[in-house]
C-alpha cells in the first residue's frame, strides 16, 4: 500500500521552514512499513511536474494537506490524480478539512477527510485500506458511501507525544528550506520544531480550529524527547537556530523550566526563539530560557485598544503588555510584538491607542499585519453572519491580503496605518541608538541582530533578500 503526500503549494516560494505536519504523518507510516513520499509542490512550477510523479509512483493513496489558501490547488491536484490513476484513494487533513469536512467532501475528487490531529488516524487509515477491513472501524475520519456522508467515531487524542517519531524531514529538500533566512532575530541556518500541541487561549482567531486540530489542552512532549530531536537536528543539519512553532510553550511554566534544564545539563548550544502570551512570563520563567539559548519571544500583543483585545477575546490587558516587555529587557531577551490591523470596528482612534502604546512599550520588533478572517474560525462565522466577506473563494483568505473583509477602515487607511506603525517602530529604534544608556541596555538586541545577518554573509543572495524585506517591511500587504 503506497502512499504519496502531497504539501500543495504549486507556483510558490519555499517558506522558511518545511511543513512539518505531513512529516510527522510519513514517519508514521514509515516507521509502520508502508512505503511512503512526500511531494512539495513548493519546489514544482507547474501541475505537469506532478503528473509524471503519480505516473511515476502509482501511489495507492494520495494524502494532502490542506490550508484554506491551498484549497483550490488542493483540488487541482486531486482531479489530477484521478485522471492520471482512476482508483487511487484521495484523502484530505489539516486545517481547512477539519474546518470544514463535510463542504470538502462535496467534491466528486475527496474520498476521505481525516478530522483533526491526523498520525494515528491516517496509519489506521491506510491499514483498513490495506486489510479492506471497512472504513467503518477508523475513527476520525468522515467518508462517502454513494454520495452519502458518514462520519466515525472520533479517536482520543495521544496524550504521549513522545510515541510520534521525529518528523520525515530527510523527504523534503531540506537544503531549500535551510537556505532560507531564519525569522529574525535566529542565527542562519535554523529550522522549526513543534515541542507541544494544543493552546488553553479563545482568541476569536485562532478558534474553534485549534481546538479542533489538537483538543482542549496543551500536550507535551518530554523535555528529553524535544532536546534529543534538537540534538539530531544539530547533528544532521549543522543548525545554529531553532524556532519552536508550538503556539504558547511558555503556558506550562513547570514543563518550560524542565526542558530548559534539560538543555543546559546536556550543554546544548543552540538559539531559540517562541511565541508566548504576555501573561504568562515572569523574571525566573525567562531568565531560565535564557540560559538555556533563548534569543527572542513574540508576544501575541495584537492591539493597545483594550476593546479591540475583548473582541479578540485575548483574555489579557493592556496594562499587562509592558511589564512582559520590561522582564525581557531586564534578562536580554528580544521581545517581539505582534500586531493586527483591520478588526471589522476598528476606528483611527483604536489604532491611535496601538500606537501610543508601542512608543510606551518601545519592543525590539514588530510583525504587523492585517486582520484575516481565517476559514473555520469564529472571527470568520462572525464576519460572514454580519456579511463582510469579501472573497468568493475560500482559496482568497491570504494573510497578507487586506481585502479579505469590510471593516470601519478602508483598506488604503489600513495600509497606510501598517506603514505609519512601521515608521513609529523606526522612530523608536533610532532614538535607542542615539541613547547611550538605551543602547546599552539594548544591546543584546543590536548584538543578535547583527548575528543574523552575519551569520548569512557566506550567502550574499540569501543576506541581501533578508535586508530588503526588512526593510520593505511595510510594503508586504496586499490590497486588490
Amino acid at each position: 500500500m503506497k502512499t504519496l503526500l502531497l504539501w500543495p503549494a504549486f507556483r510558490e516560494e519555499y517558506t522558511k521552514y518545511p511543513p512539518l505536519g505531513i512529516a510527522y504523518l510519513a514517519a508514521v507510516l514509515r516507521e509502520n512499513d508502508f512505503p511512503v513520499e512526500i511531494v512539495d509542490a513548493a519546489g514544482y512550477t507547474d501541475y505537469e511536474e506532478f503528473e509524471v510523479k503519480l505516473r511515476e509512483n502509482r501511489p495507492d493513496i494520495l494524502g494532502i494537506s490542506v490550508l484554506s489558501v491551498h484549497y483550490d490547488k488542493a483540488l487541482e491536484a486531486a482531479r489530477i490524480a484521478k485522471k492520471v490513476l482512476p482508483h487511487i484513494m484521495i484523502v484530505f487533513g489539516g486545517a481547512h478539512p477539519t474546518a470544514l469536512p463535510e463542504l470538502t467532501l462535496k467534491n466528486p475528487e475527496v474520498d476521505i477527510v481525516v478530522f483533526g490531529e491526523g498520525e494515528w488516524k491516517f496509519l489506521d487509515l491506510v491499514l483498513a485500506l490495506q486489510k479492506e477491513t471497512g472504513l467503518d472501524r477508523v475513527n476520525g475520519i468522515y467518508y462517502k458511501v454513494d454520495g452519502e456522508i458518514i462520519k466515525t467515531a472520533d479517536r482520543e487524542l495521544e496524550d504521549n507525544l513522545d510515541l510520534i517519531p521525529f518528523p520525515a524531514r530527510d523527504l523534503f529538500s531540506m537544503n531549500e528550506y535551510l537556505r532560507r533566512s531564519p525569522t529574525l532575530p535566529l542565527p542562519y541556518p535554523a529550522t522549526s520544531i513543534i515541542p507541544s500541541r494544543g493552546c488553553y487561549g479563545n482568541c476569536r482567531f485562532c478558534q474553534p480550529t485549534l481546538r479542533k486540530l489538537f483538543g482542549r489542552k496543551i500536550r507535551y512532549r518530554s523535555p528529553k524527547n524535544v532536546v534529543d530531536e534538537i540534538v539530531h537536528l544539530k547533528e544532521k543539519y549543522s543548525l545554529k537556530g531553532l524556532f519552536f512553532a508550538d503556539d504558547e510553550p511558555t503556558w506550562g511554566k513547570k514543563w518550560m523550566l524542565e526542558l530548559c534544564e534539560e538543555i543546559c545539563k546536556r550543554q546544548v548550544e543552540i538559539a531559540w526563539i517562541c511565541a508566548s502570551r504576555v501573561d504568562t512570563v515572569d523574571l525566573e520563567l525567562l531568565s531560565a530560557m535564557k540560559r538555556a539559548g533563548c534569543i527572542g519571544v513574540g508576544f501575541g500583543v495584537e492591539s493597545g485598544s483594550q476593546k479591540v483585545l475583548n473582541y479578540y477575546r485575548k483574555g489579557v490587558r493592556v496594562a499587562q503588555i509592558a511589564p512582559a516587555f520590561e522582564l525581557c529587557e531586564q534578562v536580554g531577551i528580544v521581545a517581539r510584538a505582534n500586531i493586527m490591523i483591520g478588526a471589522p470596528f476598528e476606528t483611527k482612534q483604536d489604532v491611535q491607542e496601538t500606537i501610543q502604546m508601542l512608543e510606551k512599550v518601545r519592543p525590539d520588533l514588530i510583525a504587523i499585519s492585517a486582520t484575516t478572517p481565517t476559514v473555520g474560525t469564529d472571527l470568520f462565522a462572525d464576519a460572514s453572519e454580519k456579511h463582510l466577506l469579501r472573497k468568493e473563494s475560500l482559496s482568497g483568505y491570504d494573510r497578507l491580503n487586506i481585502d479579505t473583509m469590510k471593516r470601519e477602515l478602508s483598506d488604503l487607511e489600513i495600509k497606510q496605518m501598517i506603514g505609519d506603525i512601521v515608521r513609529v517602530y523606526k522612530r523608536g529604534i533610532m532614538k535607542i541608538v542615539i541613547n547611550p544608556l538605551d543602547l546599552y541596555r539594548r544591546k543584546h538586541f543590536f548584538y543578535h541582530v547583527f548575528m543574523h545577518w552575519f551569520t548569512m554573509i557566506r550567502n550574499p543572495s540569501v543576506l541581501m533578500k533578508d535586508i530588503s524585506y526588512y526593510l520593505n517591511y511595510a510594503k508586504k500587504e496586499r490590497v486588490g
